[in-house]
C-alpha cells in the first residue's frame, strides 16, 4: 500500500500503516504490488465466464430500457444529491457573467439540483439530458428543480442521427458525471466529439467517473465480464472502468486541451471484520482550444 501526494481530493493520509483501522476512510492510498496482482486475478477470474454476444447487444440496444426500470424501481431515492460538484469544480459558481451548462446523463438531478442551489446566478441556465424517459419524468416533476434556469429533455447522446439538444459552440461548461461508463466504450469516441462541438472555444468538459480496480470492478461475479474493464449489472445497466492513460488519449485524439487528469483513490475499511476496500475514480477538466 502505497501513499500518494497531498491535493485537494482529501487530506487524511495515513502515514502509518499501524493506524490503517482509526478511521473508515484514507485518501491517496495507490494500489500496492500485491493490491494489482490480486486485482489482475479476480479480473482473470471474472472472464472465465463472459457475457455472450447476442445478451450484449441485448444490454446495448435496450439501454434506455434498463435504466427506465432502474429508475421506476428506485425513483430518486438511489443515488445521493452530489453536493460536493462546486468543491471539485468551483468554476461552476461563476456569478459575474451569464452562464450556460448542459449535463449529460442527468438521471433524476442529483448533479443539476445542487449545482443550481449552490449557484444562484441569475443567468446561469443548466441543460439536462438523458436517454431514460423515466428519469426525466420524476426529474421534471421535482420541486427541488428551478424551472427558471433549467430544461431537461430526454435525449439519447449516443445515436448520431438524432439532432444536437443545444447550438454548436454554445456552452460554457458540460459536465459529464458517472455517465460516460454507462455508456458502450465502441461510443465513446462518438458522445465526446458531439460535447466537443457543443462547447464554446475555451468551454470545459467536468468529467468524473469510475476508475480501474474500484471495488465496484472487482466484486463482479460470474456473468458480468463483457469486455476489458466492461461489465453489466444484475439489473441489465452496463458499467466501464476507466484508466487514466486511455482516456488521456482519447481526449488527445478528439484535440481537448487537458487541464486535470487524476486518480481519487481512497482505502476504505471496516473496523469491526479489519476489512480493507479500494475505491478508484478518475476526475479530469478538459478545455476547447480556441483554435
Amino acid at each position: 500500500m502505497c501513499q500518494n501526494s497531498v491535493s485537494h481530493l482529501g487530506n487524511r493520509l495515513l502515514s502509518d500503516e499501524g493506524l490503517v483501522f482509526t478511521f473508515n476512510a484514507w485518501d491517496y492510498v495507490k494500489f500496492s504490488e500485491e493490491d494489482v496482482k490480486f486485482a489482475l486475478l479476480l479480473v482473470e477470474n471474472q472472464k472465465e465466464t463472459c457475457v455472450n454476444d447476442e445478451d450484449r447487444t441485448t444490454y446495448e440496444n435496450q439501454s434506455s430500457q434498463f435504466w427506465d426500470f432502474f429508475y421506476s424501481v428506485h425513483q430518486n431515492k438511489f443515488f445521493k444529491n452530489r453536493n460536493w460538484i462546486s468543491i471539485e469544480f468551483p468554476e461552476l459558481l461563476i456569478t459575474n457573467q451569464p452562464l450556460k451548462i448542459l449535463e449529460v446523463g442527468c438521471g433524476v438531478g442529483n448533479t443539476i439540483i445542487p449545482l443550481l442551489n449552490n449557484n444562484l446566478n441569475p443567468d446561469l441556465f443548466v441543460y439536462g439530458v438523458d436517454h431514460s424517459s423515466t428519469a426525466i419524468e420524476l426529474l421534471n416533476s421535482s420541486t427541488d428543480l428551478d424551472k427558471k434556469r433549467s430544461r431537461v429533455l430526454i435525449y439519447d447522446i449516443t445515436d448520431s442521427a438524432e439532432q444536437y439538444p443545444v447550438d454548436f459552440n454554445s456552452l460554457d461548461f458540460c459536465t459529464c458525471i458517472f455517465t460516460l461508463s454507462a455508456i458502450p466504450p465502441q461510443k465513446f469516441r462518438l458522445v465526446l466529439s458531439k460535447i466537443y462541438k457543443l462547447l464554446k472555444p475555451g468551454g470545459k468538459l467536468l468529467f468524473r467517473d469510475y476508475g480501474r480496480f474500484d471495488l465496484s470492478q472487482l466484486r463482479f461475479k460470474r456473468n458480468r465480464y463483457i469486455s476489458e474493464n466492461y461489465y453489466v449489472r444484475g439489473d441489465g445497466t452496463t458499467t466501464y472502468f476507466f484508466e487514466k492513460e486511455l482516456l488521456r488519449a482519447m481526449m488527445i485524439e478528439l484535440s481537448f486541451i487537458e487541464e486535470q487528469l487524476e486518480l481519487d483513490e481512497k482505502l476504505i475499511v471496516n473496523r469491526k471484520t479489519q476489512q480493507k476496500m479500494h475505491r478508484v475514480w478518475i476526475q479530469g477538466k478538459f478545455v476547447k482550444p480556441h483554435s
